[in-house]
């Protein structure tokens, strides 16, 4: 066979490129309710060990207020990456976030918030260590998302509203300077009604800034929740939600949720962006 000319060689090997790196990714966040019994809004020494084998199917979990039942948390858990649990050091509790994930994740820092507002009142906010975590989840090869776990200031009185976008400052603040341009994932249970003022301002004015859709708006969900995914696309990653929604069959046999707030799931698609 005789010698290819240049431009042949060239125009074989753009035809044997592969094709960029592409999958899915399952997602749920689910806020578990686990501080103790008697002050948890649910029953988390019965429920959260019924929560546990309930997480499986998915390849990402993150969780709030994993404060006093981690251990059930993990009883039927099969995913081999799992973040350690906040081990309090000013207050009551820790952050109460927790990630399991099928792939690797590196990096995981947790930051907690600047402020807060209520000890014994106002949703007592500032007994725990309240904030958000961060860490790089491998997709495939050396692709990589940024994912950020949190859990912000709760309920509605003026100061609680004051921190509250405090809270959400500071997060647009870290990833402003940790992933400027970079392909995002954020989810958590946010405290912010949508559509409510002051709620909605902040809502809005944080995806403006940086750039984010809301999964349930994005997919014109009708039915809004203080639980929420946020994500973008960047330079490095395209992102789509496919599916969004509250998560069936996390209730007891009897019928009861298994915590006072719904699981959100959503799927996404991500594939590596073109010329990296």
């Amino acid at each position: 066979m005789g010698r290819l000319s240049l431009t042949a060689m060239v125009l074989l090997a753009c035809t044997e490129s592969p094709p960029p790196a592409a999958g899915e990714l399952r997602a749920v966040s689910y806020n578990i309710a686990g501080l103790p019994e008697g002050i948890s809004g649910s029953q988390p020494a019965t429920f959260i060990p019924l929560i546990s084998g309930k997480l499986n199917p998915y390849d990402l979990v993150l969780v709030q207020e994993d404060f006093a039942y981690h251990d059930a948390l993990l009883l039927d858990i099969e995913h081999p990456h799992v973040s350690a649990p906040k081990q309090a050091s000013s207050r009551f509790y820790g952050d109460g976030l927790t990630r399991l994930s099928r792939s690797p994740f590196r990096d995981h820092q947790r930051v907690q918030w600047d402020l807060c507002h209520g000890g014994l009142t106002g949703a007592s906010d500032c007994l725990a260590e309240k904030g958000f975590s961060a860490a790089w989840h491998r997709l495939d090869g050396d692709i990589e998302l940024l994912v950020i776990n949190h859990h912000a200031e709760a309920v509605g009185g003026a100061e609680d509203e004051a921190a509250r976008a405090d809270n959400f400052d500071q997060l647009a603040r870290f990833l402003e300077t940790v992933a400027p341009g970079k392909a995002l994932l954020i989810a958590g249970d946010n405290n912010l009604h949508g559509f409510a003022e002051p709620d909605e301002t902040v809502l809005t004015s944080f995806l403006t800034r940086l750039q984010l859709e809301d999964a349930c708006r994005h997919l014109r969900c009708g039915d809004e929740h203080i639980d929420r995914f946020f994500f973008r696309s960047g330079a490095d990653i395209h992102l789509e939600v496919s599916q969004w929604g509250v998560a069936e069959g996390f209730t007891s046999a009897d019928g009861s949720d298994l915590s006072d707030h719904p699981p959100i799931e959503v799927m996404l698609k991500w594939s590596a962006q073109r010329g990296l």
